[in-house]
């Protein structure tokens, strides 16, 4: 079993690599945005930041990830959210289907191992303990159009999505974010990092951490099964 993060500072050599090129469809990597100079830390966070960003702090307008992205219009524009560095606990939750990008404040923004912001929650499900809420409420950050279309179920099919659902996100990008759902320091039933359906998704210099069920991706649809995930791509990420 890999060890867990070190909050609040981080450390994230010493955890069991597994490297991860899931590319069930590729996401074009040409970004209109220069995210490293939007990244560096400066005096000012905005310095370099391309228009419609906002800047996650304890000092910044908005103190939470969740209060920025509930802030963004339901729209087709593409919006930026600069976050930085610390541990915020809270859960995430993306249902816009304009591009959204969220980048971690980083002076090595192509090294995870110097991220600088961890999105932590604590919650598990399925055991005597826990309940028997679905997976998809124990998750960090979810990326989906609906309640709906982000709960698992159960059995051989799991959940049954309407086939009028909407598709969500068209081009949701993270860099330099870890996720953790930490509940327990062992396996205490389903405790999701990552949720995602409905939605096209890049992970780039990101971690997931959790004990058991950390990535879940793409539900069933009612027959013929097929997944709805059009894409995600994880390139030099971790999960554990």
């Amino acid at each position: 079993m890999a060890n867990r993060p070190v909050l609040p500072s981080i450390a994230l050599s010493s955890f069991m690599s597994i490297p991860l090129f899931l590319l069930f469809l590729l996401i074009p990597q040409t970004i209109a945005l220069n995210r490293y100079s939007c990244q560096y830390p400066t005096r000012n966070p905005l310095s370099g930041c391309p228009p419609n960003t906002l800047v996650v702090g304890p000092t910044a307008k908005f103190k939470t990830i969740q209060s920025a992205i509930l802030s963004l219009p339901h729209n087709n524009s593409s919006y930026t959210i600069l976050i930085l560095p610390g541990n915020y606990t809270e859960q995430m939750n993306i249902t816009r289907a304009g591009p959204v990008t969220l980048l971690g404040q980083t002076a090595l923004p192509d090294n995870l191992t110097h991220n600088t912001v961890n999105v932590i929650w604590h919650q598990a499900t399925g055991t005597a303990t826990t309940g028997t809420l679905d997976n998809a409420f124990t998750s960090t950050l979810t990326i989906a159009p609906t309640l709906n279309a982000s709960l698992t179920g159960s059995g051989p099919t799991g959940n049954t999505v309407p086939a009028d659902t909407p598709f969500g996100n068209s081009d949701f990008r993270a860099y330099n974010l870890n996720f953790i759902n930490d509940y327990l320091p062992y396996s205490a039933g389903p405790s999701l990092a990552l949720s995602m359906s409905y939605a096209n998704g890049g992970f780039y210099y990101c971690g997931f951490y959790s004990y058991q069920d950390t990535v879940r991706l793409m539900p069933l649809l009612p027959s013929p099964p097929k997944t709805v995930t059009r894409g995600i791509l994880l390139t030099r990420s971790r999960l554990v």
